[in-house]
């Protein structure tokens, strides 16, 4: 950007370095009904917590109206009733507490039940979709996301599979996926998954690589526990 003032004249950076993030702990318990119940803390950070507080916002707006549609798109927070910290105050990280029940992620068949750990916050489709790029990939500013998602699972049950871990990343380092999942307590389950860039902007020549990496990102973020009735 070219600022011209009349004390001031020159180019500006508009490239943005603050990274954004956003970080989960979930404690939560497995029933053999597949009902995942517990509770989740939620910080994030820059604008991860503007987005967030523009979606509250936005849910408040249409009760108040009391209009009966729903967002097109609403997100994880907008969906649980989140107790929040800091919700005006721009300056600080925004702290939320949420009582977490769902029946969406674990499917009980037989003597088995299949559980997606991820929940909600997994990337259900590879957002880059065409086959070849010639302008650079923008996502407007380099983000952290981390999750650490704790299920207690059901007595009489044991774990028959879970994800491979995984370490990926880009050559020069600044795209990372972290994936791990671990049984070391017999009826527990711990997942700690983790997505970061230090850059906004990856070029054209980069664009299949990205997408080769986003679409294992998606693989990994979808594949299933499966839990065995002794």
């Amino acid at each position: 950007l070219l600022i011209i003032k009349k004390d001031q004249f020159g180019w500006a950076n508009l490239l943005n370095r603050y990274k954004s993030s956003k970080m989960v702990y979930a404690k939560l318990e497995l029933g053999a009904d597949g009902k995942i119940k517990g509770q989740m803390d939620f910080t994030l950070n820059g604008y991860e917590a503007i987005d967030a507080r523009r979606d509250l916002g936005k849910k408040e707006e249409k009760t108040s109206e009391n209009e009966g549609e729903t967002q097109s798109e609403e997100s994880e927070y907008s969906k649980m009733k989140v107790s929040f910290e800091n919700l005006n105050d721009y300056e600080k990280p925004l702290k939320g507490k949420a009582n977490y029940e769902n029946t969406e992620f674990a499917d009980v068949a037989g003597d088995k039940i299949y559980l997606n750990p991820m929940l909600g916050f997994k990337m259900k489709e590879n957002p880059l979709k065409l086959e070849d790029r010639k302008f650079p990939v923008d996502f407007a500013y380099p983000f952290e996301e981390t999750y650490y998602l704790n299920f207690t699972i059901p007595e009489g049950y044991v774990v028959e599979e879970m994800p491979q871990p995984v370490r990926t990343m880009f050559e020069d380092k600044t795209i990372k996926f972290d994936y791990l999942v671990n049984n070391q307590i017999a009826n527990v389950v711990q997942i700690i998954c983790k997505f970061s860039t230090t850059r906004a902007i990856f070029q054209a020549e980069e664009y299949k690589h990205l997408k080769d990496f986003f679409a294992k990102v998606v693989s990994k973020q979808n594949e299933q526990i499966v839990l065995k009735k002794k």
